[in-house]
């Protein structure tokens, strides 16, 4: 905690502008001005913070070789995927338990991982979710494939039928956002995904995917039979 928070003061200490990538984030940051005195009088007006939204490009994906099909799964399986690293916030146990349950209640999903641990950040986070896997009577249905080339990553998304992306209910969820999501929205595949980020209220409203409340294996297990 203490080499980031050094860190982040550091920036906040010495930047004129500064981006976030949501609103609830915003309000975060000028929170955190205002606690190291820098919300004073001559920055009456002054816009300290702005919002640049996680965005792709609107060009579609190139037409990929397959990489999961009749190569991992079969060719006719429910596919959902994971994607990029098992992070701090990511509610491992939950997204287990979901995929799990729904498993036992279709034969066809298959699981298909692209991603893992995050070297020198937080590697527990997988290993936790493989030791699941193991123990698992499903386990020949989840196919953790690690990190792969970039560029072959999209055509995961455009095999896949659902992308699962399960947060903690914790405050990073709530003001950060998912950039594999909108790589998976670019794809056209439909998120699986907590009611956390200001994104996963976005992906509700306009009927992007299925949004699931935090810890709720449940719910993760009844969206993906859903889907």
């Amino acid at each position: 905690i203490s080499f980031f928070l050094d860190l982040h003061r550091t920036v906040l200490e010495g930047g004129d502008v500064f981006s976030v990538v949501s609103e609830p984030q915003k309000y975060v940051t000028i929170g955190e001005l205002g606690a190291i005195g820098r919300l004073t009088a001559d920055k009456l007006g002054y816009e300290f913070v702005r919002i640049i939204p996680i965005g792709l490009d609107a060009e579609p994906y190139p037409p990929q070789e397959r990489v999961i099909r009749g190569k991992i799964v079969p060719d006719d399986a429910f596919v959902a995927l994971s994607q990029g690293g098992y992070n701090t916030w990511a509610d491992i146990e939950t997204m287990f338990a979901g995929i799990e349950a729904a498993m036992q209640r279709r034969p066809d999903i298959h699981f298909v991982s692209t991603g893992g641990g995050i070297a020198f950040h937080h590697e527990q986070g997988y290993r936790r979710f493989g030791d699941l896997v193991e123990r698992s009577p499903q386990r020949d249905r989840f196919h953790l494939l690690g990190w792969q080339p970039t560029n072959i990553v999209p055509g995961f998304a455009l095999e896949s039928d659902v992308g699962v992306c399960i947060d903690l209910a914790i405050y990073e969820s709530y003001v950060g956002c998912r950039s594999r999501v909108v790589g998976w929205l670019k794809a056209g595949l439909p998120p699986v995904m907590t009611l956390t980020t200001e994104l996963s209220h976005i992906v509700r409203d306009r009927q992007l995917g299925l949004t699931v409340p935090p810890g709720s294996p449940e719910a993760v297990a009844d969206a993906l039979v859903s889907a």
